[in-house]
């Protein structure tokens, strides 16, 4: 099967998958690449939120008892910290998708 312009509007991704057309793209190593840019970006997002987390203390620290910088200062560590946790539960429902995807 030739990969191109078709007629079907909807190619399925396992029919692309299991064509002859000179790749040899399988579905292990199309979740081993889905995989690696996950990990990827979960790895950034989980240093832009340490580094978030940090910026919150620092503004914390010099905000010297003024009120409205000290607010601030916890409303960055509050969101700070429920992205960290967004990062932490993403990371484990892509172990979970792709530990039932690949079948182990």
């Amino acid at each position: 099967m030739k990969i191109g312009f078709t007629n079907s509007a909807f190619a399925s991704i396992t029919d692309i998958l299991k064509s002859n057309s000179g790749t040899n793209a399988s579905l292990g190593s199309v979740l081993s690449v889905v995989k690696g840019f996950v990990s990827l970006a979960l790895d950034y997002a989980g240093i832009l939120a340490a580094i978030m987390v940090l910026y919150s203390a620092f503004l914390y620290v010099s905000a010297f008892g003024e009120e409205s910088k000290s607010e601030s200062a916890k409303k960055t560590l509050y969101w700070a910290l429920i992205g960290l946790a967004v990062i932490v539960l993403s990371s484990v429902i892509k172990n979970f998708v792709l530990k039932e995807a690949s079948g182990k």
